[in-house]
């Protein structure tokens, strides 16, 4: 199969792909729409909302038509960015500028432990600056970590946070396997009979 094919496996919400970064996960939710099958996961406001409390803090507010509007154009600009990294093109000069502009609001506190009654509601812009925050982070270790699923029919973009920079696949459980599955019917069908 050609490169540029989507996987031939399902994402289903029990094996849910994780990227080994918030801000590629983030672009997951329809961003990167060709890779992942799915489409836009965040139709509206309430998408943004719930898609935040799980991944970002469920003291985040609920999200609003602005918010939605804020939250695709980063979701945009880290898939651009992310796009050029894995694929080693120049980056995109504008995405970088928003994803730092963004950094320099406050993030989402850390956890309070409080009762849920007194904890105010985070506003959504602190979540993504959380978000932009940890792209600048995933972004500043380069192509190295940034990378392409090693697959030649998945085109999955993922961080490697592996200590040793040595991850190829999207998951292990589904293209690293078929890799391997490939390569020992390949030697086994090379090797002398016994």
């Amino acid at each position: 199969m050609a490169r540029g094919r989507k996987p031939q496996f399902s994402w289903g919400p029990g094996l849910p792909f994780r990227s080994g970064a918030i801000c590629l996960d983030f672009g997951y939710t329809g961003g990167f729409d060709t890779e992942l099958p799915g489409g836009e996961r965040l139709r509206g406001p309430e998408d943004l909302t719930q898609w935040l409390h799980q991944h970002i803090s469920p003291a985040v507010a609920a999200a609003a038509e602005q918010d939605l509007a804020h939250a695709l154009h980063l979701r945009g600009c880290i898939v651009d960015v992310a796009r050029a990294l894995a694929r080693g093109h120049e980056l995109p000069e504008d995405a970088l500028v928003r994803i730092d502009a963004l950094t320099a609001r406050s993030g989402v506190p850390g956890r309070i432990d409080a009762p849920a009654a007194v904890v105010p509601a985070w506003p959504v812009e602190c979540a993504l600056a959380t978000i932009a925050e940890n792209a600048a982070a995933t972004f500043s270790a380069g192509f190295i970590r940034v990378r392409v699923c090693a697959a030649p029919d998945c085109d999955l973009i993922f961080y490697d946070g592996s200590a040793g920079g040595a991850r190829r696949w999207c998951s292990m459980r589904h293209c690293g396997n078929r890799a391997k599955v490939r390569a020992h019917r390949a030697r086994k069908a090379t090797s002398p009979p016994t």
